[in-house]
């Protein structure tokens, strides 16, 4: 996918081979990276679930609405941890298919330092900003 380019301002310390963008090196790299996040994300997930509220709702009303408000609470927030499980195995899907690190709009390389900052990056910063411009374009109208 697109042109072969070196890496010439990334920092050292981060830790990212450098190289050719989006190398063999580079991919392994991010992949460890994302299965760091996804195990992450799992066993949070995971701790979530498993935790209950810790309110008897056999109580009165009140304590039964505080029980279901933080149920709900909850919910939200494992649907929330669910769908960054879902972003995290999405990029290394990208990964295994070569389009990882390349702009799903442009097709160009979305930048070692942007996917260094954010692993789960799908556009280059350009391509991000017009849809962030025409988002708040249709929402305006």
């Amino acid at each position: 996918m697109g042109t072969k380019r070196k890496n010439r301002f990334v920092s050292a310390s981060s830790g990212c081979p450098q190289g050719d963008y989006m190398n063999p090196a580079q991919l392994e790299w991010f992949r460890a990276r994302l299965l760091d996040m996804l195990k992450a994300c799992r066993e949070e997930l995971r701790g979530l679930r498993s935790e209950k509220s810790g309110f008897d709702s056999s109580g009165d009303e009140a304590d039964a609405a505080a029980a279901r408000e933080i149920d709900f609470r909850d919910a939200a927030k494992a649907a929330l941890i669910s769908a960054r499980c879902e972003e995290i195995e999405a990029a290394l899907r990208r990964i295994d298919s070569g389009e990882y690190g390349w702009c799903e709009e442009t097709g160009e390389p979305i930048g070692l330092q942007r996917m260094i900052a954010n692993p789960l990056s799908r556009f280059s910063l350009e391509a991000q900003a017009r849809r962030e411009a025409m988002s708040r374009l249709s929402k305006s109208h």
